[in-house]
């Protein structure tokens, strides 16, 4: 959803909207309960690939903009309200290359202020706003060795030993403090808060997830190497995705993994970066965001960062439009194998989304 303010008597676009829908390929290591793409409603949930992440976020948007055109043609309407447009874009999950990043590329998106849907988490009794989000690192290491056959294996150099011990320096940079801004550590307190009130974390789990906003997060994804069980490899690779708090320069932890693989003999490759952005939580987009919340639903929002990554990057840095998040998505259950969103939910973003224009030109 982007808003700028109305230019003359022209009355108000309601088009698309910026929040994005992925779609992935089903588990094949997990056992699915449910019908993906059939979106069966049981219990007030409505189970289907992508429902939280996120096309419950979608179906709030329309609600709210076909209730923001009910009501467009009446003259306080007209006077108050600003311009209203929103985008439904595609491929969010891997670059937005041909959705978001495209449009913001070519100078599309014209607005003041930008509510991303692709955000999880909030009950209407606890509601949370995504003030920003992670920026990434994604590192690739490549070990290279000599083949010889596995009955004499002394007669080659093993290529994944080499990747597997060049794999623990990389994991070292997980206890690298960063060194936030002022303005966001109240803001990483309040995240870390909202991941500790996941249900049923093991006392790791806590530990863990109080460095996630403080250090960055290392996760070793992918691991490829090997042709064949008797020959010694000698070519293996590994991908890890890193993430770091908006604030913290990315280019600061790729100069710390540099160095702690530098005397490993793996080959390291940056496969690509992106900063994270914030907003702070004295800004007009926050503080309208905050009251459209408090206003729809009567609960009084939590600020946090998202630890992924959404199309708000691309707007924020490309088109240089303020964004926040808020939307539907239930918490811990996207990209699992019987996601759902619950009505609730739908009904509560749909709110929020219908509120918050008028929020937002009052909060001038």
């Amino acid at each position: 959803m982007c808003l700028r303010e109305r230019q003359g008597s022209a009355s108000s676009s309601l088009s698309r909207t910026s929040t994005t829908s992925g779609l992935r390929r089903p588990s094949t290591r997990e056992n699915l309960k449910r019908l993906i793409f059939k979106g069966e409603v049981v219990d007030g949930r409505v189970y289907g690939r992508g429902t939280t992440d996120m096309k419950g976020s979608c179906a709030s948007a329309m609600v709210a903009a076909k209730v923001l055109a009910s009501i467009m043609e009446r003259t306080e309407v007209k006077e108050s309200l600003p311009t209203v447009e929103f985008w439904f874009t595609c491929d969010e999950e891997i670059g937005a290359v041909d959705g978001t990043r495209w449009l913001a590329g070519e100078g599309l998106f014209k607005g003041e202020v930008c509510v991303i849907g692709d955000s999880f988490g909030s009950l209407p009794t606890d509601p949370w706003v995504d003030v920003g989000c992670k920026g990434y690192i994604r590192v690739l290491l490549r070990a290279r060795g000599k083949t010889a056959h596995g009955g004499v294996p002394f007669l080659g150099e093993n290529a994944i030993e080499r990747l597997l011990e060049a794999v623990k320096h990389v994991k070292e940079v997980g206890n690298y403090p960063l060194d936030l801004p002022e303005d966001v550590e109240p803001i990483a307190e309040s995240s870390t808060e909202f991941l500790l009130r996941f249900p049923g974390l093991t006392e790791a789990q806590r530990e863990a997830a109080k460095k996630v906003f403080w250090y960055p997060t290392v996760s070793l994804n992918i691991i490829r190497g090997g042709v064949k069980v008797n020959v010694v490899p000698d070519e293996a690779e590994a991908v890890f995705d890193i993430r770091i708090t908006p604030g913290h320069p990315v280019w600061k932890v790729e100069q710390v993994i540099r160095g702690l693989v530098k005397d490993s003999g793996v080959e390291v490759e940056v496969a690509g970066t992106r900063e994270g952005f914030y907003e702070r939580l004295d800004s007009r987009a926050v503080r309208s965001m905050m009251d459209a919340v408090e206003t729809a639903l009567g609960a009084k929002p939590h600020p946090k960062i998202l630890t992924g990554t959404t199309d708000g990057v691309h707007v924020e840095r490309i088109s240089k439009i303020p964004c926040v998040g808020f939307g539907a998505g239930v918490r811990g259950v996207a990209h699992a194998p019987d996601e759902y969103v619950t009505v609730e939910n739908l009904v509560m973003a749909a709110k929020v989304y219908a509120v918050f224009p008028f929020i937002w030109a009052r909060n001038t």
